[in-house]
């Protein structure tokens, strides 16, 4: 027996429970919770041309929900046909190999694109405000003030997670005044992949996947400011499924390695001994590498 959710019916039940029924509250929740339920597909990054196709193909019915992987693809359909569900126009866009949707409400157009880059994807999942939903201009700033709105009245997304972040970077700035000079770079570094360590179980979300969760790391290292190469490693096990990713950075004359994977059902993010690490590699049959990692104006460059 299949056992399949019917997200149609779901959101209906849920948006009736809290008087959602304007058309942008509708659109707005319906991000969110598309945000929140699915993960994108983590084999992607590994497939060969064939095996994307089939997988960008693919299409998810929304009232026999099996598969809760998603691509760019396959959500702005399903998205766009949860839309057009609660009689509110839009269509799929795609371009250049990425799909995202356009939304038109009142005669106005907004943009919602919610695995680009997979930014707003990690944001839903830990209850940051998202960037990709929003009314395209000329009048983009009033608009995004309304989601803003309907977020506070709705979600109250957002204050926890980025209290946190901004407390935690508070306390690494003043700690990083107090290392040695001529080691600062990599000591600060190293203690910033320790603090993620000790950071990331206090979020309990129940559908953080492999792609979002490290989305949240990266988004972590560019708030911390950490200034410092690393090598980044992703391996999958084409017969498991299972997938992680291994950050390498050099301290004290020696290699550490961070892994973030499944474990009992939950993902986690900790240092391993290389011994460890060298077994997950071998293991593992698909991978992919990437060395010197850096930030740069603010963004983490993956050279």
């Amino acid at each position: 027996m299949v056992i399949y959710m019917d997200l149609l019916q779901l959101f209906q039940r849920e948006m009736d429970s809290q008087q959602i029924n304007k058309k942008l509250e509708i659109a707005r929740y319906l991000y969110i919770r598309t945000g929140e339920i699915f993960e994108y597909d983590p084999f992607y990054a590994f497939a060969s041309v064939e095996e994307a196709k089939q997988i960008s193909e693919k299409r998810l019915d929304m009232r026999k929900i099996t598969d809760f992987r998603i691509t760019c693809t396959s959500w702005s359909y399903l998205y766009v046909d949860l839309l057009k569900a609660f009689h509110i126009s839009a269509e799929v866009v795609e371009r250049n190999g990425h799909a995202y949707v356009v939304i038109f409400i009142d005669k106005k157009t907004f943009l919602a694109d919610l695995t680009n880059d997979n930014e707003d994807l990690m944001r839903i999942k830990f209850k940051l405000k998202t960037i990709f939903q929003r009314q395209i201009a000329p009048e983009a700033p009033k608009v995004e003030s309304s989601f803003d709105i309907i977020d506070e009245k709705i979600y109250r997304r957002g204050r926890k997670t980025e209290e946190g972040i901004y407390n935690v970077k508070r306390y690494l700035k003043e700690l990083k005044t107090k290392l040695p000079k001529e080691t600062v770079r990599e000591d600060y570094a190293y203690v910033v992949f320790k603090t993620i360590e000790q950071m990331l179980p206090s979020y309990k979300i129940d559908n953080i996947g492999i792609v979002s969760g490290t989305k949240f790391i990266e988004h972590l290292l560019l708030e911390f400011e950490v200034d410092y190469p690393f090598s980044f490693k992703r391996l999958y096990d084409r017969k498991t499924g299972n997938c992680s990713h291994i950050y390498i950075i050099k301290h004290n004359g020696k290699e550490h390695f961070f892994s973030y994977d499944k474990q009992n059902n939950l993902f986690v993010f900790q240092e391993k001994l290389k011994e460890e690490f060298l077994k997950m590699d071998s293991s593992c049959d698909l991978k992919l590498s990437k060395k010197d990692n850096k930030i740069t104006n603010n963004h983490l460059m993956i050279s």
